[in-house]
């Protein structure tokens, strides 16, 4: 059995002169919650359309399973955002004619929000969450090995989408892996275990799930009255306030706070607690600053 249910490798597609995705490689484990995240036109569905073999690649490859997607089509489950649902026929229906395990696509709409009302009407009539629900129902219910995701959380209220992430948590807990691409942080931040920044079709960067700052980060709790330039002192790479003399301190490396103590103490800055302290990345944060550096290259 391969190591990873999902592998690409150099993967490429270009469309005339455009490339929409570009010498993209990664692998994805079994267990895991993998999320793309990227604008409008980085490449996340075209990568879901060559993982589940509905487009072929310019070069490079992609495998399911250590094989081409057309020959592990029982193992891969796809959903696009434009799902193509029967919109003259019930959501029944549907299911009757979509669904690989009918019952478990119809408790999937069930947890997901719809009713028995909502069941027995033409799919044209539901509004767009609705229809979105059916189709992630349908998808979810498929017994794969790997579930690729487009824009899952488009249309979902609160509640549906924190359904959602529960029945994704399940799902991988039986060893399956998932692919979320979508531009919602509340989605990718919370369901992800890596994401993948998509920037132009190229991936620029991933991120994990416990993955902290390069730098060392130090809490230091103080008088409420020492000010921000007060604590601007060499080796003191930033500092953010915490309130009432609650300061984070970011240092270059740890071995520097032996350094960074006695600067406040020489200071006369008092000092009632020091101690290290992890921080999580803020995913967001980094996918918008990046998002803003390549959108002033782009201008400059």
């Amino acid at each position: 059995m391969p190591e990873h249910l999902l592998e690409c490798h150099g993967l490429t597609r270009r469309y005339g002169r455009k490339t929409a995705l570009d010498a993209l490689t990664l692998a994805i484990q079994p267990g895991e919650i993998y999320g793309l995240a990227g604008p409008n036109g980085a490449g996340k569905t075209t990568f879901i359309s060559l993982a589940c073999g509905l487009l072929r690649p310019t070069s490079g490859a992609v495998r399911v399973l250590g094989q081409p997607p057309a020959l592990r089509l029982r193992d891969i489950a796809p959903h696009f955002q434009t799902r193509a649902l029967y919109p003259h026929e019930t959501v029944m229906r549907n299911i009757r004619f979509l669904a690989v395990d009918p019952e478990r696509a119809r408790a999937n709409m069930q947890r997901l929000g719809l009713t028995a009302q909502e069941l027995r009407r033409e799919v044209r009539t539901l509004s767009y969450g609705q229809q979105q629900r059916v189709g992630l129902a349908i998808s979810l219910a498929k017994p794969a090995r790997v579930f690729l995701l487009d824009e899952p959380g488009n249309g979902l209220d609160a509640t549906s989408a924190r359904e959602l992430q529960a029945m994704l948590r399940e799902l991988v807990s039986t060893g399956a892996a998932v692919v979320v691409a979508s531009h919602e942080w509340a989605l990718l931040g919370q369901a992800c275990d890596r994401v993948g920044i998509l920037l132009g079709g190229r991936l620029e960067r991933e991120l994990h799930a416990r993955e902290t700052t390069q730098r060392s980060t130090f809490l230091l709790v103080t008088d409420p009255r020492v000010s921000a330039t007060q604590l601007e002192i060499p080796l003191v790479v930033q500092v953010r306030s915490r309130g009432d003399g609650r300061w984070e301190l970011d240092l270059p490396a740890a071995d520097a706070a032996a350094q960074v103590m006695s600067g406040l103490l020489g200071t006369g800055i008092p000092v009632i607690e020091w101690r290290p302290q992890a921080v999580t990345e803020n995913w967001q944060q980094v996918y918008q600053e990046m998002l803003a550096r390549r959108e002033h290259a782009c201008a400059g």
